[in-house]
């Protein structure tokens, strides 16, 4: 994942790419970091942090948001559309079943 923070890194106590790694831990986050700045101050990093993901969460939304209205929008009356072509489908494919069957049985009398 690639997210583009808006807010400068430097000015965080953490590297927020620290958190898309595999072995990510809590833990050890919290202890690595405590060492290094007061709890409060990570606390109120973190807090920025969520905001900006948040904010950042909100614009995906709004940048999908018509095409996704445009996709529900399409979508509707599908089902309808669907059904009208059930029939003749059921119906062509009894007569190929027919057709198959008439075939076997010429074949059947040569």
């Amino acid at each position: 994942m690639n997210f583009n923070f808006s807010y400068e890194l430097s000015k965080l106590n953490f590297d927020p790419k620290e958190f898309f790694s595999d072995d990510f831990s809590v833990d050890e986050f919290i202890q690595r970091k405590r060492q290094a700045v007061p709890l409060d101050v990570l606390r109120d990093d973190l807090g920025i942090h969520l905001k900006t993901l948040r904010s950042s969460l909100i614009e995906l939304i709004n940048q999908d948001y018509a095409q996704f209205v445009n996709l529900s929008s399409n979508l509707v009356g599908l089902d309808g559309r669907i059904q009208n072509i059930v029939s003749p489908l059921q119906r062509a494919h009894n007569d190929l079943k027919v057709c198959g069957i008439n075939i076997l049985i010429f074949f059947t009398l040569l």
